[in-house]
């Protein structure tokens, strides 16, 4: 077996992620960029000392899963999160977990929120988990740099992180309610043994791991998670229907909680799924084709899925978007994509639309996101499938490329 399909069988067998996500030039990069370190100039060199030393594992594992993050991020979770701490206040000492914790901001970002309501340590503790062993050090620090703190706003929590001479020092009463641990979400048995959390953090890592790991970690979750306790998720992360989760009322806010009933309600559809560039052979590249002009008469029909043909102003933006894209007129069409986001982001159909749009004004990075959303909410969404899958082909990461064929014709 290659150093390749090695890393491809890894990190899916012990940490639930799927390769196809990261693409194959991720995953060079990271190779090459330990191998440099290493001063080894042989990839079979870096390949043998790779599979026998568990510490080269974990700084390639970080390497590949290296990602910014800033206090405070989606606003609308902090908001929420502080109307449901002071319904909840006589429950203490609330717990709450945040995994992935990177490098602490989302952890002290809680930690204000709890100070500026009152909460001491004894009230209420935070428990951060990540599989980076230099993310939890960096955590631990409570050292940033000022550009980390992106907003401000008029809720006091925001001024238990002023910065100052251009840093932001986390002070001695937040880091009382933080416990950082080393722990791989992948680890059912070492999440199973926590006690119960009131409040859990799961955002932006579901959509990095393969369908078995993604449900196989929510369930865990949800097995630590108190009866009325909220679950928050990334932006582009919904939990599967059979685990009885419906959506935070809030909006702006990607948090979940118990339903009432067996299951929630599943998400809406734009209609019939149809291809989005008509006449385009599915071997040729996408972008060679939306550049010239997006066609995106098969959405034509009403979004049935987006609520009664009463609701008039949606029906005007998506009328509004399917016109401008069909003029040429890109970035505008993005514009009204983008205002019909705010109520319908879970929708496959809309984020593969956002990144056909995307593809077509060049920015592939951003195109290709927004199809691995697709894909997340809906696994088998054939147009997400196919643009992505072309878009790795005209990148050379074939490989990558491949994996998503076949699932493809299947779907």
């Amino acid at each position: 077996m290659d150093l390749g399909a090695a890393l491809v069988e890894w990190l899916s067998r012990d940490f639930g992620l799927d390769s196809a996500v990261f693409g194959d030039e991720t995953i060079q990069s990271a190779v090459m960029t330990r191998q440099r370190l290493l001063g080894l100039t042989d990839h079979h060199d870096y390949f043998k000392r790779w599979r026998i030393d568990p510490l080269e594992q974990s700084a390639l594992l970080e390497a590949l899963l290296v990602g910014e993050t800033w206090f405070f991020r989606e606003p609308a979770a902090f908001n929420l999160l502080a109307e449901w701490l002071q319904r909840h206040r006589g429950r203490a000492p609330l717990r709450i977990l945040t995994l992935p914790c990177a490098t602490g901001e989302e952890a002290w970002s809680i930690a204000a929120v709890l100070k500026s309501l009152g909460f001491k340590p004894d009230e209420a503790q935070i428990e951060a988990m990540d599989i980076s062993v230099a993310a939890i050090e960096t955590a631990q620090r409570g050292l940033y740099p000022a550009k980390r703190l992106r907003l401000s706003g008029a809720e006091p929590w925001y001024h238990q992180l002023t910065p100052k001479d251009g840093l932001i020092t986390i002070d001695c009463e937040l880091k009382a309610m933080v416990r950082f641990t080393t722990v791989n979400a992948a680890d059912r048995e070492s999440i199973l043994q926590c006690r119960p959390y009131d409040v859990i953090f799961c955002r932006n890592m579901l959509i990095y791991m393969h369908d078995k790991a993604r449900l196989t970690v929510l369930q865990t979750l949800l097995m630590r998670l108190q009866p009325e306790g909220l679950l928050f998720l990334g932006h582009a992360e919904r939990p599967a229907p059979e685990l009885g989760l419906v959506r935070a009322t809030r909006e702006g806010t990607f948090a979940w909680q118990r339903s009432t009933k067996a299951a929630a309600q599943p998400s809406p559809s734009l209609g019939h799924r149809q291809r989005i560039l008509p006449g385009v052979k599915r071997t040729e590249p996408i972008l060679a084709h939306a550049k010239k002009r997006l066609s995106a008469s098969t959405f034509s029909a009403p979004p049935g899925g987006f609520g009664p043909q009463e609701i008039f102003e949606e029906h005007v933006l998506w009328k509004e978007a399917l016109a401008l894209a069909d003029q040429g007129r890109l970035e505008e069409a993005y514009e009204r994509v983008g205002a019909l986001e705010l109520k319908h982001e879970m929708n496959p159909d809309l984020q593969c639309f956002a990144g056909v749009l995307l593809g077509a004004l060049g920015r592939v990075s951003e195109a290709m996101t927004r199809f691995r959303r697709a894909l997340y909410l809906n696994p088998q969404h054939s147009e997400s499938l196919l643009h992505l899958r072309l878009l790795l082909e005209e990148k050379g990461e074939h490989e990558a490329a491949e994996r998503l064929k076949s699932r493809w014709t299947d779907s």
